[in-house]
């Protein structure tokens, strides 16, 4: 099946939904049943199936609430790492109440690196994006109280 996305619904500039499209059957779908939270970012992630380069994965960055409390959703709030896949079915949240996301590193096939910062520490874990779940985690080495 061939899928097309786009944004859905704007509020203030900001990301609200994403509506996916089957071009075949026409069929559309949304990414989520509200339109109360704010996309940050989607990434797209590939695998190769039989010689060729193919969308598997969709990973999402997504604020779903004022954990600031300055009655907005913005980049001061904590943020929910989720993955879907490419026509925007199974979504599943595998990060939650993170303070920053530092990258994303697909390291193998369906593996993904993720490091982040979480309740005043930094960590990676790695995702297996085929199981949408958190294989690994591990806290990272403090550089010392003047770097931040």
């Amino acid at each position: 099946d061939k899928f097309l996305s786009s944004e859905s619904y704007w509020k203030g500039g900001q990301t609200r939904n994403l509506v996916f499209l089957d071009t075949n059957s026409l069929r559309s779908q949304r990414l989520f049943d509200t339109n109360a939270y704010v996309i940050l970012q989607t990434d797209q992630h590939s695998q190769k199936i039989e010689s060729k380069t193919v969308t598997q994965w969709l990973v999402h960055q997504v604020l779903k609430a004022d954990t600031d409390g300055n009655k907005r959703l913005d980049r001061n709030d904590q943020l929910t790492l989720g993955i879907s896949s490419a026509s925007g079915q199974k979504y599943v949240e595998v990060l939650t109440d993170l303070n920053k996301i530092f990258g994303l590193t697909m390291i193998s096939p369906g593996k993904l690196v993720v490091v982040y910062g979480k309740k005043g520490t930094k960590a990676a874990s790695i995702i297996d994006l085929n199981k949408r779940s958190v294989t690994a985690t591990q806290s990272l080495v403090d550089l010392g109280p003047e770097i931040k």
